[in-house]
């Protein structure tokens, strides 16, 4: 842990003991809940993740095996189930729905500020 925090933060964990040494309680907890996955700390816990790309790595390796990554952590990929992938139309179909209900709202909770405001 305390090379980790060296490593990715340049912090030294004496800083914590150190009268006035800038590291709290509240600082180191935050520190080490964002340690990347490739931390040491994590894999003396025996906790170790994947980073983005061995994940992505892991997946594309499940496509071409047909069966779960060894070293996955996660749900097994599933490869009967295909990806649904909006379409650009798709997406702006539902931007626009979006922004009507919005609107909707907007004119709803207007009109009944004016019906409190006359009432």
């Amino acid at each position: 842990m305390e090379a980790d925090l060296q490593r990715w933060y340049q912090v030294d964990l004496r800083e914590l003991w150190r009268p006035g040494g800038g590291l709290s309680w509240r600082r180191l907890g935050v520190l080490l809940r964002w340690l990347p996955a490739e931390a040491a700390t994590w894999q003396v816990l025996g906790r170790a993740w994947m980073t983005r790309t061995e994940h992505f790595l892991a997946g594309l390796w499940e496509l071409w095996a047909e069966r779960p990554h060894p070293d996955r952590l996660g749900p097994a990929h599933d490869p009967s189930k295909k990806a649904s992938v909006a379409t650009a139309s798709q997406w702006h179909d539902r931007l626009l729905a979006q922004r009507e209900r919005i609107r909707r709202q907007r004119e709803q909770r207007e009109q009944q500020q004016r019906q409190e405001a006359a009432g």
